[in-house]
């Protein structure tokens, strides 16, 4: 039975006080059947399984789940587009805006004096992954703009 609810609270799409009040009514549902001697199994198969019953109330309540996860998908491309926005700028900024590599301490003059470590490149990480989040974003917009048509 919780699986059951589980799955059609991740297939509804439609507001956060209607879902909670239609998962309420499913569980009312559960223990109505319980208590006349029916089986959680008889009960799922009165109900469909539970993408059909999510659909069913998604449709009663006027939202369509492909409209619902074509909203997603965009909201997931801004995610990902602004991600990639800010550790390219993060990035950059750090990397030209950093003391050079022979000066010690904060001074703005060269030494001859080098200091060598083994260490991470912060901002050149995150330049690559600034780089590959976009290529992403590129990618899923690339399937959704296909996807649409």
């Amino acid at each position: 039975m919780e699986k059951y609810i589980m799955q059609v609270k991740k297939a509804l799409v439609v507001s956060g006080r209607a879902k909670k009040e239609v998962l309420r009514d499913l569980k009312e549902i559960f223990a109505s059947a319980r208590e006349h001697g029916e089986s959680e199994e008889q009960v799922i198969g009165r109900l469909g399984s539970p993408e059909e019953f999510a659909d069913n109330i998604n449709e009663q309540m006027g939202v369509s789940r492909t409209e619902c996860l074509r909203l997603r998908r965009r909201r997931q491309i801004t995610v990902v587009s602004i991600f990639a926005v800010l550790a390219l700028a993060a990035g950059l900024l750090s990397r030209f805006s950093s003391v050079p590599n022979d000066a010690i301490g904060y001074s703005d003059s060269m030494t001859s004096i080098k200091i060598e470590s083994a260490r991470l490149d912060v901002p050149m990480l995150l330049v690559v992954i600034g780089i590959a989040a976009m290529a992403v974003a590129v990618i899923m917009t690339i399937r959704y703009r296909r996807g649409a048509k």
